[in-house]
């Protein structure tokens, strides 16, 4: 039997899939020690890394304003990071060791899963994303898998991200504490559909490259975040993607433009 997530991705553009919720916890868990750990011995920077071909730390541990109500702590896990950190501050405390290393299994349940999923998918529909979805791992910059784990702090005026399009071709959202997530049906929904997932389940949803993916036969999905007001909030996000060559996608909305009015014009 053909797995329904390709179907509701076809139709709706978001499905949601069966996770192994222990592995969730336990790295949820774990990042919220994890950061807990940072503030009590104020380390941040040696948790920054700047991947190759970026202007910008973009892995390890960051902080971000992603509009004037959405501040929030980012760690961004890939297949390399707990090598670079060592390499780059020696050994590391036992429980961050600990912590990467649960992530690193989380990383590799949800990477087989969206295979899973994008497998299914070009079965069904005719499409072909699978093979440049494992060959992405592969390549720099702008191209790798990442875990993101995210801490939005309770301050003044907090909200959440605003709506937009992941840069990736396929989003595995795990749920949120203190918030959810809204799925929008263009740039301008104001209202939106909660589609955050219960516990043993993940939402998936497409970025902006299954425009390059698909032709253009399926879109991306427009989406925002609401933090509950006066709450923490902690959510985890893993962006798969896949190769597309001649064009890096640094900003989703950019990439969007770009597709239609070159390459999808020139098809």
């Amino acid at each position: 039997m053909h797995s329904i997530p390709a179907y509701d991705l076809r139709n709706r553009g978001y499905a949601y899939i069966d996770i192994d919720a222990t592995k969730v916890d336990a790295v949820r868990d774990g990042f919220k020690r994890f950061i807990e750990r940072r503030d009590s011995l104020a380390d941040d920077a040696r948790w920054a890394l700047t991947r190759v071909g970026e202007d910008e730390v973009d892995r390890g541990l960051w902080a971000r304003e992603g509009g004037e109500k959405d501040i929030k702590s980012v760690l961004h896990f890939d297949q390399d990071l707990a090598s670079d950190l060592r390499a780059q501050n020696g050994a590391l405390h036992p429980d961050d060791a600990r912590y990467l290393e649960v992530a690193a299994v989380l990383y590799e349940h949800l990477y087989e899963q969206a295979g899973a999923v994008l497998r299914s998918f070009d079965e069904l529909f005719g499409t072909a994303m699978y093979s440049p979805f494992l060959e992405s791992r592969k390549q720099q910059p702008y191209a790798t898998t990442t875990l993101r784990n995210l801490w939005y702090p309770p301050v003044v005026g907090q909200k959440g991200a605003k709506p937009h399009l992941d840069r990736g071709l396929l989003t595995i959202h795990l749920g949120d504490e203190g918030g959810h997530l809204l799925a929008l049906s263009d740039a301008h929904d104001t209202a939106g559909s909660p589609v955050s997932p219960p516990r043993g389940k993940a939402l998936v949803f497409w970025g902006v490259k299954v425009l390059w993916g698909t032709h253009g036969r399926f879109a991306p999905l427009w989406h925002s975040s609401v933090t509950e007001l006066g709450q923490e909030r902690f959510a985890l996000v893993q962006f798969n993607h896949m190769a597309i060559p001649e064009y890096h996608v640094r900003d989703a909305e950019t990439a969007y433009d770009y597709y239609w009015e070159s390459v999808h014009q020139a098809r």
